[in-house]
């Protein structure tokens, strides 16, 4: 029998909102930004494809680590990356005589070190995918009781929720040009998805090795037509070509459909996530109903806390959504919460797996 600490109801037939963040998939073995630096250095370590990557990181840590809580306290993945690239800026910023030559190769390294942390996510996340022998229960319960008024607003890459409503037959669409209907749940994926890639126009997938593709975003040139660069965004149906493409990903051709780590995610370079943002910011404006799972709002979530405050804040006095929070961590969370919804939150120090998810169902 799970027992909840706080009371957590459902109010009936309205416009719900769940916004998941890495704490709803971290039951199921996917890291928090606080571990995904051990598992991305674990990758590095192991491929050996970076020199002096593993002494280049520690010093990094160092510099960024409390000095009072020393090796005990975590590196978060994402304050890694921001670090990085100033580290990046400082160097370059040297860029004189008689240290232009040596600033210039710490810059190159810092900038490439970054690349592969950035592209290191992919394998990781797809690893943890391969291992699962089946979607979780918690995920199946609540994807089940997912109905048509709903949206779900996912900060994760991973995939969780996609299958499982695959499993119970339920058509869910990302919010991109003119795939969603009026049967389908939204997932709208704000930072892209494991199972996105991005092609050039004139590029194609070969059938025979990723199976059944479909296409989500931009227009699909004929080798007979010029292309202007631009990109278009794939999604790859099956494992065994998702694994494929994930294998043999080269840069500047076969992208990952990830907006990467740091405090900038990288979403204005993947088609159509632009309008995945609209969506979200229109679905919270019209919420009656909002609830965050697992999704902390760090300062590194900078973007999503503008979108979120923003769609709050045109919203009339009076018609203001009712917000519930869970995190084992609510308590100390509460205050940005409280900032960016603007409204009295309801806490509930739980975790996702924890939650009677079958309670959601119309």
């Amino acid at each position: 029998m799970k027992i909840r600490p706080t009371p957590y109801n459902w109010a009936g037939m309205t416009n719900r909102v769940f916004i998941l963040g890495a704490g709803f998939s971290k039951p199921a073995d996917f890291p928090l930004a606080a571990e995904l630096t051990d598992e991305l250095v674990a990758k590095a370590t192991l491929d050996g494809q970076v020199v002096d990557f593993a002494s280049w990181l520690q010093d990094l840590c160092d510099d960024i680590r409390d000095p009072v809580l020393q090796d005990s306290q975590p590196i978060n993945v994402e304050d890694l990356i921001e670090s990085a690239l100033a580290l990046a800026c400082l160097w370059r910023s040297q860029q004189y005589p008689p240290h232009e030559m040596n600033a210039r190769e710490h810059a190159t390294t810092c900038e490439a070190y970054i690349s592969y942390l950035q592209h290191a996510v992919a394998d990781v996340i797809w690893s943890k995918h391969r291992t699962l022998p089946t979607v979780p229960d918690y995920v199946r319960t609540f994807a089940k009781a997912l109905g048509q008024r709903d949206c779900v607003i996912s900060f994760n890459y991973d995939i969780m929720v996609e299958r499982a409503l695959n499993q119970f037959g339920v058509g869910y669409h990302h919010g991109l040009d003119d795939e969603h209907g009026d049967s389908k749940v939204p997932v709208l994926k704000m930072h892209g998805s494991i199972d996105w890639t991005l092609l050039r126009q004139e590029e194609e997938l070969d059938p025979s090795r990723v199976g059944p593709t479909t296409r989500l975003f931009g227009e699909v040139l004929s080798t007979s037509q010029t292309s202007n660069g631009s990109m278009v965004l794939w999604r790859i149906e099956e494992d065994a070509g998702l694994g494929f493409v994930i294998k043999n990903r080269r840069p500047n051709n076969r992208i990952m459909g990830l907006a990467g780590l740091g405090g900038r995610k990288a979403i204005d370079e993947i088609p159509g996530l632009g309008r995945v943002w609209s969506r979200a910011h229109q679905m919270i404006h019209l919420a009656d109903e909002i609830h965050v799972v697992g999704f902390s709002l760090s300062p590194n979530d900078l973007m999503a806390r503008l979108m979120i405050s923003n769609a709050m804040r045109q919203r009339a006095v009076g018609d203001e959504p009712t917000v519930h929070v869970i995190d084992p961590s609510v308590e100390e969370l509460m205050p940005r919460y409280a900032q960016v919804f603007r409204v009295p939150v309801d806490a509930h120090r739980e975790s996702a797996e924890s939650v009677a998810w079958d309670d959601l169902a119309y």
